[in-house]
C-alpha cells in the first residue's frame, strides 16, 4: 500500500503561482528577444526605444514638483527686485524733477522780492566782525589734494569733492575727515571701481565713523555708477568747463544731493561764488533777520545767493559755520561744539523774530517735507541713536574746518 504524503494547500498555491507555465515562459522569451533586438537595431527611432528614451528625461514626479515650485519662487523674487528697482527709479527721477524745477524757479531771482535783507553793507559788517574773532577766511590760489580738508570738499578732483561732501552730511567735520581717510585705506584713493563693485555692507563698514553708514555707502555707489553709466569713466572733471547754472543741474540729478551739497562743490572745488546754506548758515541767517522766520532752506539758499556779495560768499560761508559752532548765544539750542571764544561779535545785528506762523500760507513743513528734504541730505544734525555712539568723538578737541591758505 502506498503512502500518500498530504501536501498543504497554501504551499501548493503558492508553486502554481510562482513557477510560469511552459506556455508563458515561451512567450515572455520570445518578447525579450523581440525587445533586444529592436534595442540594438541601428535603425529609426522605434516605440520601444522612444518609451525608454521618454521614461529617462522625464523627472519624478517628486521631482518634477520640486522643481516647479523652484522656478515659481525665482520667478517671484525676480518680480520683486524687478518692482523695487522700478520704484527706486520712479522715486530718483521724481525727486530730481522737484530739485531740477525748484532751481529754476528760483534761477535769477529770490523768492522774496520783498524781503531787502541782508544788504551788502549789512553783509560787509557781519563778515567784518567774525572775521576778528575767527579770522578772515581766505581762498586758496590753487587747489591740491589735502586729505585734512578733503572732508569739505576742498579738492580739485571734482567726484572726490562730492564723494567727501556726501560724506560730511549729518556729521561733525572730525568724523567724515576719518571716514574718508579709512574709505581711501579700504579700497585706494580714489579707486571709484573698487567702490562701485564692492558689496555695500563693505563699503558702509568703511565709512562707519561718519553716521549714516548704509545710507552714504548705497548713494555713493549709485552716484560712481550713475557717472561711469554716462560719461564712460568714473570723473566730473568736465563741470569745470559748465557755468554756475549748468554745474548745480549736472550735480542735482544724483539721490543725495541737494542744494546744500551742490553748492559747497562749487564754492569749494569749482571755486564759484556761491553761499551754501548749511544747518548753521540756515539757523544764523534766520536769527540775523536776513529770511522771512517761515523760509525754508531751499528758499534761504536762493534768496541769499542773490542779496550777498560775490566777494564776500566764501568768507561769510565760513565764518557763519565757524561761529555757529563756538558761539553760546548763536550754537544750537545753546550748546556750542568747541569752546567760546568769548562774546558775541554779532549781538547787536540779532533781531527778536515771532515764532513760525500756523497760517495755511506759512504752515510748518509736514513729515513728508521733512523726509524729502532727509533723503535730499538736507538735515544735518540728525543722527540715529544706533549710529550716535560710532560716530561720537571728542568734539572739543578737534578744530574747525579752517579751508584756509
Amino acid at each position: 500500500m502506498v503512502n500518500k504524503r498530504t501536501i498543504p494547500k497554501s504551499s501548493f498555491l503558492e508553486s502554481t503561482s510562482t513557477q510560469p507555465t511552459p506556455m508563458q515562459t515561451r512567450s515572455s522569451s520570445a518578447k525579450d528577444i523581440a525587445v533586444k533586438e529592436e534595442l540594438q537595431s541601428d535603425s529609426h527611432p522605434t516605440p520601444v526605444k522612444q518609451e525608454l528614451k521618454q521614461e529617462e528625461n522625464e523627472p519624478s514626479p517628486r521631482k518634477r514638483r520640486r522643481l516647479s515650485v523652484k522656478k515659481e519662487t525665482k520667478t517671484e523674487d525676480e518680480q520683486d527686485t524687478k518692482k523695487v528697482e522700478t520704484t527706486d527709479l520712479n522715486k530718483s527721477t521724481a525727486l530730481a524733477k522737484r530739485k531740477l524745477k525748484q532751481l529754476n524757479e528760483f534761477s535769477g531771482k529770490t523768492p522774496f522780492p520783498d524781503w531787502e535783507k541782508p544788504t551788502a553793507q549789512q553783509c560787509e559788517e557781519v563778515n567784518s566782525a567774525l572775521g576778528k574773532m575767527h579770522g578772515l577766511p581766505k581762498r586758496p590760489k590753487e587747489l591740491k589734494e589735502n586729505d585734512q580738508y578733503a572732508a569739505c570738499g576742498s579738492t580739485p578732483n571734482v567726484l572726490n569733492a562730492l564723494v567727501s561732501t556726501i560724506l560730511s552730511q549729518n556729521t561733525t567735520n572730525a568724523n567724515s575727515t576719518k571716514a574718508k581717510a579709512s574709505l581711501d585705506f579700504t579700497f585706494g584713493k580714489m579707486n571709484w571701481k573698487a567702490i562701485a563693485e564692492a558689496p555695500t555692507d563693505d563699503v558702509a563698514d568703511s565709512i562707519r565713523s561718519g553716521g549714516l553708514a548704509k545710507t552714504k555707502a548705497k548713494r555713493i555707489q549709485k552716484i560712481l555708477n550713475s557717472v561711469k553709466k554716462q560719461q564712460g569713466e568714473y570723473s566730473l572733471d568736465y563741470l569745470h568747463e559748465k557755468s554756475d547754472q549748468e554745474a548745480m543741474q549736472e550735480l542735482l540729478q544724483f539721490d543725495g544731493v541737494g542744494p546744500k551739497t551742490a553748492s559747497c562743490v562749487l564754492l569749494f572745488c569749482l571755486a564759484r561764488e556761491s553761499f551754501a546754506v548749511d544747518t548753521h548758515v540756515f539757523r544764523l541767517s534766520k536769527s540775523l533777520g536776513w529770511v522771512p522766520p517761515n523760509a525754508t532752506r531751499e528758499q534761504t539758499y536762493a534768496h541769499l545767493d542773490k542779496r550777498i556779495p560775490q566777494e564776500l560768499k566764501y568768507p561769510l560761508h565760513i565764518l557763519l559755520i565757524r561761529h555757529g559752532k563756538t558761539c553760546n548765544l548763536c550754537a544750537a539750542n545753546g550748546k556750542p561744539q568747541f569752546d567760546s571764544l568769548g562774546e558775541c561779535p554779532i549781538k547787536q545785528y540779532i533781531v527778536q523774530q515771532d515764532k513760525p506762523s500756523k497760517s495755511k500760507k506759512g504752515k510748518k513743513r509736514t513729515k513728508k517735507q521733512q523726509k524729502e528734504e532727509e533723503e535730499e541730505e538736507e538735515a544735518e544734525d540728525y543722527e540715529t541713536e544706533e549710529e550716535k555712539d560710532e560716530s561720537n568723538v571728542d568734539e572739543k578737541k578737534q578744530p574747525p574746518c579752517l579751508l584756509e591758505e
